[in-house]
């Protein structure tokens, strides 16, 4: 009766034990899935606000530049080609890109923005370009950089973000957002107790080719916390 009790006592145990780790296990899983769907989030915070500081970056230029005519070596006289503002540049490419089937597949969104970077380019690497260039050098770094970063801080605090650590990078010719979503674990008992860490990650918007005209602006590093 005793051995009985025993054996009955130690598949007691044996079960019990078994079920605790069948328990850490599914806890880790639990956690597993958890730390890959934080990591998903974190890539699509970055890509979100990679994306929307480039559209800053094109909406604040077009607004302060759109007006810019190039100033004629020569006093504009018949028969010398006319002396056209950036948007009349813009949009007479545009038209031509939507002739274009290379861009077929563009938004009007995208093919804007896609004639402002090829007259920007072409108008920076002018000899005559020297003062467009100066002044927009001057406002991207006090007025349009600043509002880059507060729409970069502002998404990735609008997906639940960290701004600790996270930055802004602007290399090979795009704009990169490092960012963070902290992730906690799921507790059994004391294992996974007070696990908690933040998952970065980084994600970079489109190519933007008029950034490596202009001076210290073909690499560099914005803190955003």
């Amino acid at each position: 009766m005793t051995r009985f009790l025993n054996q009955k006592g130690n598949t007691m145990l044996f079960t019990l034990g078994m079920l605790s780790i069948m328990m850490v296990m599914f806890i880790f899983v639990v956690n597993l899935t958890k730390v890959l769907a934080v990591k998903e989030q974190s890539n699509t915070t970055a890509q979100q606000a990679s994306l929307a500081v480039t559209s800053i970056l094109y909406e604040s230029l077009w607004e302060k530049f759109k007006d810019y005519k190039e100033i004629p070596v020569l006093p504009e006289t018949p028969g010398l080609p006319v002396n056209k503002s950036i948007e009349e540049k813009v949009e007479e490419r545009e038209m031509d890109l939507r002739t274009n089937s290379s861009y077929a597949h563009f938004s009007e969104k995208e093919l804007h923005i896609e004639a402002i970077d090829q007259i920007l380019v072409e108008e920076l690497q002018k000899p005559t370009g020297k003062k467009l260039k100066e002044q927009m050098e001057l406002e991207m770094s006090y007025q349009i950089l600043p509002e880059m970063k507060d729409v970069a801080r502002e998404t990735i605090l609008d997906n639940n973000g960290n701004l600790e650590e996270s930055q802004l990078f602007i290399k090979n010719n795009r704009i990169e957002i490092k960012a963070s979503q902290t992730v906690k674990a799921t507790t059994f008992g004391e294992f996974f107790k007070g696990l908690e860490d933040r998952l970065f990650q980084q994600s970079a918007g489109p190519k933007i080719s008029f950034l490596s005209e202009l001076s210290g602006w073909s690499d560099r590093t914005e803190e955003l916390d």
